[in-house]
């Protein structure tokens, strides 16, 4: 059996003697050793006496600083626990967050009738460091949290919901795969405190957010992509919407295809568009700003997304500014990015809004689309290029693109 590592302990943040010299040197800290002048202002009032003569009685060997051993005694469950979990620590001594403290591996080991009891003061350790500077720490406190809620009362997350959800969505678009994760996981639990005064606000919270969560649900890493799907599982009761609950159990939307993918978010879009109308200008803001994402997928499955909403709306003209702004994405894509993926999903999302705006249909051209000459002249060498769509694209160049009406 290995030797088990001797547990360290810290009596002390500071050394006695280096802060005395630090006092003693420092002309702005020598009034700490000037002597004390009692004031009337001052005097302690007959509660203020009791108190501190009921903390003398309690603490009779007048020990006051004693070892860090508290945590074991303030905690006796941990002693129950078979593997190590970690544990953050706040440095009350300094007003900062400790980036590492002796600690546990999981919090699901100490019983949860025991847990119950600190629900309150652990959750509010954690919404501090969600946002401490050191990455390791926020991934620490985003699982513990995960662990947290699987116990913790209603009463106890309900007052800081909103702060937590808002933190955790910061988090979702971190680089840390692990973190990514983590924060859409978190977020699905969470979910099921959306109750009573909070609800509307939370649901508002969750609309900013199913965006991210679809277009994460093609992201790169496989660990991310199962959270989002568990998370948008968790959510489709709250978004009151029939058809989500039977679209989040379907095999497109368990699938790693691409085409299953696409699928997916054609189905999606029509349920948005028959459910949630109101919130399509939203997702579409919060889609064109994904076309600037750090991952080439994301972008490829932004541009993707909002094609389809454009493409199934009933009348474009309702969302003629982003129609411009998608059209003006995609050339400026298909010219300019380096990703293959972004350029392939730019020239399918082009076709699709071309073939759902049909052009030809009408001796009238879509003139509310307004495009640069710069993105026509591009659409017009894009077309020209593929030989068998000649005669296609001349007709389209006739009626739509080189008129002059849809250039700014």
């Amino acid at each position: 059996m290995a030797e088990e590592a001797e547990a360290e302990y810290y009596s002390k943040d500071f050394e006695w003697e280096d802060l005395r010299r630090e006092v003693e040197n420092d002309p702005s800290l020598r009034y700490h050793l000037a002597s004390f002048v009692p004031s009337s202002s001052c005097a302690a009032t007959a509660v203020e006496a009791d108190a501190w003569r009921s903390f003398h009685r309690r603490h009779s060997a007048g020990k006051f600083f004693k070892e860090r051993r508290y945590l074991l005694k303030e905690f006796p469950e941990l002693i129950r626990t078979s593997d190590s979990i970690k544990v953050l620590e706040k440095n009350s001594n300094k007003s900062k967050m400790r980036k590492r403290i002796e600690m546990f591996d999981s919090w699901t080991q100490i019983p949860e009738n025991h847990m119950l009891n600190y629900i309150a003061q652990v959750l509010g350790v954690i919404v501090a460091l969600l946002e401490d500077p050191d990455e390791s720490v926020q991934i620490t406190a985003v699982q513990c949290l995960l662990s947290v809620l699987s116990t913790a009362r209603e009463d106890a997350v309900d007052p800081i919901l909103i702060n937590l959800s808002v933190r955790l969505r910061n988090l979702q678009i971190c680089m840390n795969e692990k973190m990514r994760s983590k924060a859409f996981a978190t977020y699905g639990a969470l979910s099921k405190y959306a109750k009573g005064s909070q609800h509307q606000t939370f649901l508002e919270q969750v609309h900013a957010t199913i965006p991210r969560l679809i277009l994460h649900l093609h992201d790169d890493d496989l660990n991310v992509r199962q959270a989002c799907r568990i998370t948008l599982r968790q959510l489709a009761p709250l978004i009151e919407v029939e058809g989500f609950s039977n679209l989040f159990h379907k095999q497109v939307f368990s699938s790693d295809r691409r085409s299953d993918y696409e699928d997916f978010i054609r189905d999606l879009s029509r349920l948005v568009h028959q459910f949630l109308s109101p919130r399509v200008d939203s997702y579409l803001a919060s889609l064109i700003q994904a076309f600037d994402s750090p991952w080439p997928v994301i972008q490829a499955n932004a541009v993707y997304f909002s094609s389809c909403l454009l493409s199934l709306a009933e009348d474009q003209r309702l969302l003629a500014p982003y129609c411009s702004q998608v059209f003006g994405a995609l050339v400026n894509k298909m010219s300019k990015s380096r990703d293959a993926v972004v350029r392939a999903a730019c020239s399918f999302a082009l076709g699709i809004l071309i073939k759902a705006f049909n052009p030809l249909a009408s001796a009238t051209p879509p003139r509310w689309i307004k495009l640069t000459l710069a993105e026509v002249i591009f659409l017009n060498k894009l077309l020209d290029f593929k030989p068998h769509r000649i005669d296609k694209a001349k007709k389209i160049q006739n009626s739509w693109f080189l008129d002059s009406a849809v250039c700014k």
